[in-house]
């Protein structure tokens, strides 16, 4: 008999789960432009590019699943906005302060944890 996963092991057995648990904007404030995702890069890089709308209050907000960055991430972004981590939602709040440009956003894993994608665990 096969026990179940614990409920910490979420990922246990699931298939494909590099590619389809991604990052991904749920909520942009303003115009999506380019959404890319590269599960396989050494630094599993996320790139998310939008026409900003500063007449829009709310924050453009982007999943970041612990799945693929189990040890944090690092966000590239212009110098005209501020960001907010949420760790415990997996969401990244970004606040674009200028709405004359396109605004750039990349996460990559942390310096020094560069490497493959990450696996589910086997379910035994």
């Amino acid at each position: 008999e096969t026990a179940a996963p614990a409920p910490l092991e979420l990922n246990a057995g699931g298939r494909a789960l590099e590619t389809l648990v991604r990052p991904y904007a749920r909520k942009t404030a303003g115009t999506p432009t380019l959404m890319r995702f590269e599960p396989y890069s050494s630094q599993r890089t996320f790139t998310f590019e939008f026409e900003a709308d500063t007449a829009i209050e709310e924050p453009t907000e982007i999943f970041v699943p612990h799945f693929q960055y189990p040890e944090g991430y690092e966000v590239h972004a212009a110098e005209a906005s501020t960001f907010v981590k949420d760790e415990a939602t997996q969401t990244l709040f970004y606040y674009a302060l200028d709405s004359s440009r396109t605004h750039r956003i990349q996460i990559t894993l942390p310096r020094g944890q560069e490497g493959a994608p990450p696996r589910a665990l086997e379910v035994s």
